[in-house]
């Protein structure tokens, strides 16, 4: 019996939720795209989007307890209030 648990909403985080959901359960077997070596490149994982869906995939790969939210991928994205 396979649970899956979802993504809190951190503020209109429902469509970017949704895609990432649809992402991760049809992603295919070669995961490379993802988990691959990255984390070794960064001057500043917190910064790298490819970093911060590899660790939000890893934690729903790993049944995460707790609550699984977006919120450090959004801040990779970086976007600024201007």
């Amino acid at each position: 019996d396979q649970s899956y648990k979802g993504l809190s909403n951190i503020g209109a985080t429902c469509y970017m939720n949704s895609l990432l959901q649809t992402l991760y359960m049809t992603r295919s077997s070669d995961k490379q795209s993802i988990n691959g070596s990255i984390t070794k490149e960064l001057s500043k994982p917190e910064d790298s989007i490819l970093y911060q869906l590899q660790k939000l995939f890893g934690k729903l790969d790993k049944k995460f307890p707790g609550e699984i939210t977006t919120r450090d991928l959004v801040k990779s994205f970086q976007w600024q209030d201007e």
